[in-house]
């Protein structure tokens, strides 16, 4: 089974090859803030504050507790999990990534946030494309399949219960941050509305 790293630097290295990708640019990381220009916004449905209430936005700190470093004991993993490859591998965005495909500096301290699941985003994140699910697609926005979630939530993981296993669709419900259906492909055009009313104000 791929390491969540493995499979952040294959989709990164893939779209940086993609023929879709007119330039052949690399699609490099770009950090939760650039996300969340647009993503932070009522408009779109705001998407980070419901992630960082989720469990993902705390993931660098929940490898600090005591449960953390009782299973990186029991791996035989010494010193802080916050600090330990291993761990941050799947608690931190794009840790172990080649930092050429790092644009803008990824703080530790957000964890898993948005380009662990969709994709380093420097080609699809501008609002022209994000309006379009074809050109999105195209320039690397990663589709959400159960493949994308179990590259760290699998039975390499120190918390695994073969009990209960994975339910793909219930996390998907847990951490779901849509677009408002209403908005959904019409971003842009309702931007320019809004433009339009405020300069009659």
């Amino acid at each position: 089974m791929l390491s969540r790293s493995a499979l952040i630097v294959g989709v990164a290295m893939m779209f940086a090859a993609a023929p879709l990708v007119a330039s052949a640019k690399e699609n490099t990381f770009v950090g939760v803030e650039k996300c969340g220009r647009c993503h932070k916004k009522e408009l779109y449905g705001d998407q980070v504050s419901v992630w960082r209430k989720g469990p993902h936005g705390k993931t660098l700190e929940t490898l600090g507790s005591e449960k953390a470093a009782e299973y990186a004991r029991e791996r035989g993993i010494s010193g802080s999990p916050q600090q330990a490859d291993e761990c941050l591998q799947c608690h931190v965005t794009a840790h172990g990534v080649d930092s050429r495909l790092i644009k803008y500096e990824l703080d530790p301290a957000d964890g898993v946030q948005c380009e662990s699941c969709h994709g380093p985003g420097s080609n699809y994140r501008k609002r022209s494309i994000m309006s379009d699910k074809d050109k999105f697609v195209a320039k690397g926005l990663v589709s959400q399949t159960e493949e994308v979630c179990t590259a760290c939530h699998n039975d390499e993981s120190p918390s695994w219960d073969p009990e209960v296993g994975f339910d793909y669709e219930e996390a998907m419900e847990r951490i779901a941050h849509p677009t408002p259906p209403d908005v959904r492909g019409r971003i842009s055009e309702i931007e320019k509305e809004n433009e339009k009313e405020n300069e009659k104000d």
